[in-house]
């Protein structure tokens, strides 16, 4: 498979999240090709949880694009919301979504965050964040999960520097 690398970003608190934001703001900043697939709404606590039975709803978001890059390097980013879990997320998009949506474009690495609080003891278990995570590293992906590790605050430049390390 040949195309242009990409960082494959997830979450469990959904598409509209700001540590989502913050994360693919700094690395399209170093110049890095991101895209998002997302769950449309919060999914914490969502664990391995996968939707069976019917379908999933799937949208092209361009507002956060726009919203993400502020018109600067929107190139560089493409964002996807599913009406599913962040397992869901990450089965549709490396079993072939991507593939469809965009060509062009090879994931070479996953990352799921920056969750909104800790992921630490038994959290991690119950993760969405993490689920996303692993779930890409089963499909051989090198993958890492981001967590703030508070919930006093939502400021997410230190975490988003550290992702970008």
């Amino acid at each position: 498979m040949t195309g242009q690398s990409c960082l494959l970003l997830c979450n469990d608190d959904g598409v509209e999240a700001e540590g989502l934001h913050a994360v693919a703001r700094i690395l399209i900043r170093a110049g890095h090709r991101v895209v998002v697939v997302a769950p449309h709404s919060e999914q914490s606590a969502a664990s391995m949880r996968m939707t069976l039975g019917h379908p999933i709803q799937f949208h092209c978001r361009d507002d956060i694009t726009e919203k993400i890059t502020a018109g600067q390097d929107a190139h560089l980013l493409d964002v996807f919301s599913l009406e599913g879990s962040p397992v869901d997320c990450m089965i549709i998009a490396l079993d072939g979504g991507l593939a469809e949506w965009l060509p062009d474009v090879v994931p070479v690495l996953v990352l799921s965050g920056i969750n909104r609080g800790p992921n630490v003891a038994g959290d991690f278990l119950h993760s969405g964040t993490v689920a996303a995570a692993r779930q890409g590293g089963l499909y051989g992906l090198p993958a890492i999960a981001i967590s703030l590790a508070t919930y006093e605050h939502q400021e997410y430049n230190e975490s988003s520097s550290v992702a970008l390390e």
